[in-house]
């Protein structure tokens, strides 16, 4: 887990072991999110999808890590971790650049626009028939942000460190390539409703 390139924030680059884990797909979209009966709504507003026609199958928006949270659990599912989501961005072992492999995002992913998302699924899939796990949408991780750990963990997530959470994948209105990496760390306060956040559930096997 980690990289060389890119902020500092990425190294050291060290071990993580994780138990089996099921992922969706695809970001949670606006549809499956109306069908959560106990879930409160996303913020509306410029580029947020929630009760915009003909978004039913574009990723959620607007929404926090709270709502992001409480819906995984409502599907009896969490939020993945950090290392989860990184090492299904990556392709495992195989340690990829960006989820296609090493080349540069243009047509391959959701992002550098301003018309705001993608339907999900609109590119190729990633690894592990992944999609939308570079572009579309900021994704919620289950961590709190801080530095990385030293030495070898297992199944590691940050649970209580500092006041913002991890996203990771880059976003429709993302300009800069380097966010798109598997490795790219970004962190936002967990009542932020951003109309580039979104996220996916995770389940242990």
């Amino acid at each position: 887990m980690g990289s060389e390139q890119g902020d500092g924030d990425e190294k050291p680059v060290h071990r993580v072991e994780l138990d089996g884990f099921c992922l969706d797909e695809t970001p949670v979209t606006v549809g499956e999110y109306a069908r959560c009966s106990g879930c409160t709504k996303p913020n509306t507003g410029k580029d947020c999808n929630w009760g915009i026609l003909g978004r039913g199958n574009h990723p959620v928006n607007c929404v926090d890590w709270n709502q992001a949270t409480a819906y995984c659990r409502l599907v009896g599912k969490q939020l993945p971790t950090e290392a989860q989501w990184e090492y299904a961005a990556r392709g495992g072992a195989r340690q990829l650049e960006y989820p296609w492999g090493s080349e540069q995002p243009q047509g391959r992913a959701c992002w550098s626009r301003t018309e705001g998302t993608c339907a999900v699924g609109t590119y190729p899939s990633g690894a592990f028939t992944l999609k939308d796990m570079a572009g579309n949408v900021w994704e919620w991780l289950q961590d709190w942000y801080g530095p990385y750990p030293r030495s070898a963990t297992k199944n590691h997530v940050h649970e209580s460190y500092g006041s913002s959470r991890v996203c990771r994948g880059g976003s429709w209105n993302y300009h800069f390539p380097s966010g798109l990496r598997g490795s790219d760390r970004i962190f936002v306060t967990p009542v932020s409703r951003y109309n580039s956040l979104g996220f996916r559930c995770a389940k242990a096997k």
